[in-house]
């Protein structure tokens, strides 16, 4: 399953959640942090095999 297609259906999920504005705030932040530590990840690897 691609990447894009996970972030569609979360985010029609989110959609049909009553508070849907905060729950989207929220997933975005965990989303932000999320690829904050995928980078970190990637350049700490970049690093060790350098």
């Amino acid at each position: 399953m691609s990447l894009q297609k996970l972030l569609s259906s979360f985010m029609h999920f989110c959609l049909l959640q009553k508070e849907a504005r905060n729950r989207f705030a929220l997933a975005y932040m965990i989303f932000k942090r999320m690829i904050q530590v995928i980078q970190a990840m990637f350049v700490f690897t970049i690093l060790i095999h350098m």
